[in-house]
C-alpha cells in the first residue's frame, strides 16, 4: 500500500459505487462517524457508495491524498477535499460556498490487499466555519443505507446516544471505575489482525489522562521537536516551548471544566499507533469554541494517530474528532462561526486574531480541476510537498 493506492481509493468515490466497493473485502466495514455511517459488507455499501458519484446529487469535488504511513496491514493517509455542493450539505445551506476540508483515513487490509475495516474523520469545524450563518437547525445525517430506513421517522438531526458505561463514569481527574472502562474497550471488528490491546494502558490511556493532569505531563510524551496536531481546534504545535503555551490550559478545570476521556482500542505497534477514543465534556462557563452549550455535556468520538521514535516518544501525531456529533448536541440557532483561538502561535494578539476564520485553501488545490478530473499532476506534487513537509516516513508498525 502507498500514496497511489490512497489516491485511487479517493478517486473511486466520484467514479462509481462499484469502483469504491471493490476496494473492500466482502465483509469489509466502512466507517465515517461524522456522517454517521457504519456500513458492513458489499450489499450495504451499494446502498451508499453510488450516491457519491452522482454529480446531480452531491455536486463536484477535489479529493487529494497527501501522504501515506504504514504497511500492508495498517495504513494511515491524510487528504484535502474541496466540495462544490449543489445547494446544501447535511441539510445546512451552502449558498454557493465551496468549502475546503482536511481529513484522515485509517485502513486495515487483509492478505489480498482488500480493506477489512476503516475509519474516516475530517474537520467538520473547518467546514461549518465556511457556511453561511445563522445555522438554524442541527446537521442532518440520513441513514438510508440502514435496513428498514424510513425518511419520515428517521431522526436525522439526532446525535448518537452516549454509551451507558461512559455516562456512568466519573469525571476527571477520576479515578475511573475500571469495570466501566472495560465495557467501553473492544477489539474493532475487521481490525483483529492489527489490534494491540496490550498497549492501551501503556501508550493511549496515559496520554489521554495527561491532558487533564498538567501541561508538563502531556509535554513529556513528546520529543523536544515533536509535533502535536488537532486540525479541528486549528492546533499545530511544534516543540516543547510552544506546547507549554497550550497544554497547561486543558488541565485548568476552572477554565475548561471536567471531562471523561477513554481509549477504546489500540491498533499498530511501537512505531505507529492508532487508537479510537470516546470523550464526554462538562465545559465551564456554558461555552465551547465560542458557541453556547446550554448546559449540554456532549459525547464525542475521536481517533488519534501517533508516530514514535526508538525511545517511545511521540515524533508526530494527529487527532481528529466528530465535530458534527458535537454541534448536534448544542442549542440552536448557532449564530456565528466557531472560534479556534491561536494563542500558542508566536506574536499572537487577541485583538487582531480572527478566531472565526477558516484556514485558507492551499493555492495548489484551488487551481486543481473538479471531479471527474483529470487532476493536474504538477499541482498534486506541489500540494503534497507543501502539506507533508513535516510528516515522518513510516513503513512498519
Amino acid at each position: 500500500m502507498n500514496i497511489e493506492y490512497a489516491q485511487a481509493w479517493l478517486d473511486a468515490f466520484f467514479t462509481s459505487g462499484e469502483a469504491t466497493r471493490d476496494f473492500y473485502a466482502p465483509d469489509g466495514i466502512f466507517t465515517d462517524p461524522i456522517l454517521d455511517q457504519h456500513v458492513e459488507g458489499h450489499e450495504q455499501m451499494m446502498r451508499l457508495f453510488p450516491l457519491w458519484s452522482m454529480r446531480d446529487v452531491f455536486g463536484t469535488h477535489k479529493f487529494i491524498a497527501i501522504d501515506y504511513l504504514g504497511d500492508e496491514k495498517l495504513g494511515v493517509f491524510h487528504w484535502v477535499w474541496q466540495a462544490n455542493f449543489i445547494d446544501a450539505f447535511l441539510g445546512m445551506p451552502t449558498k454557493g460556498t465551496t468549502p475546503y476540508i482536511e481529513g484522515m483515513t485509517v485502513q486495515c487490509y487483509n492478505e489480498d490487499g482488500k480493506i477489512t475495516r476503516d475509519w474516516t474523520y475530517w474537520d467538520a469545524v473547518q467546514c461549518i466555519k465556511q457556511l453561511p450563518y445563522p445555522i438554524v437547525n442541527p446537521p442532518a445525517t440520513p441513514h438510508l443505507w440502514r435496513d428498514g430506513w424510513d425518511q419520515d421517522t428517521d431522526p436525522m438531526t439526532a446525535p448518537r446516544p452516549i454509551p451507558p458505561a461512559l455516562a456512568q463514569l466519573e469525571w476527571s481527574p477520576g479515578p475511573y471505575t475500571q469495570s466501566l472502562v472495560n465495557q467501553l474497550r473492544v477489539v474493532p471488528k475487521g481490525a483483529e489482525h492489527v489490534a494491540r490491546m496490550d498497549l492501551i494502558d501503556t501508550k493511549a490511556q496515559p496520554w489521554l489522562d495527561a491532558f487533564f493532569t498538567s501541561g508538563e505531563a502531556t509535554r513529556d510524551f513528546y520529543t523536544p521537536d515533536g509535533v502535536f496536531e488537532d486540525p479541528i481546534l486549528d492546533q499545530h504545535v511544534v516543540g516543547h516551548e510552544r506546547m507549554m503555551k497550550l497544554f497547561p490550559l486543558w488541565s485548568m478545570r476552572d477554565l475548561f471544566g471536567t471531562h471523561k476521556f477513554i481509549a477504546t482500542d489500540y491498533l499498530g505497534g511501537e512505531r505507529l499507533g492508532v487508537f479510537n477514543w470516546v470523550w464526554q465534556a462538562n465545559f465551564q462557563g456554558d461555552v465551547f469554541l465560542g458557541m453556547p452549550t446550554g448546559g449540554a455535556q456532549p459525547f464525542i468520538d475521536g481517533i488519534t494517530v501517533q508516530v514514535f521514535d526508538d525511545n517511545g516518544k511521540v515524533i508526530r501525531d494527529w487527532t481528529y474528532w466528530d465535530g458534527i456529533q458535537l454541534i448536534k448536541q448544542l442549542p440552536y440557532p448557532i449564530t456565528a462561526p466557531p472560534q479556534t483561538p491561536h494563542m500558542w502561535r508566536d506574536d499572537y494578539d487577541p485583538a487582531t486574531d480572527d478566531t472565526t476564520a477558516p484556514r485558507p485553501i492551499p493555492v495548489e488545490l484551488e487551481k486543481q480541476n473538479w471531479s471527474p478530473g483529470p487532476y493536474e499532476d504538477n499541482l498534486i506534487e506541489e500540494l503534497r510537498a507543501n502539506l507533508s513537509a513535516d510528516v515522518p516516513t513510516v513503513t512498519n508498525l
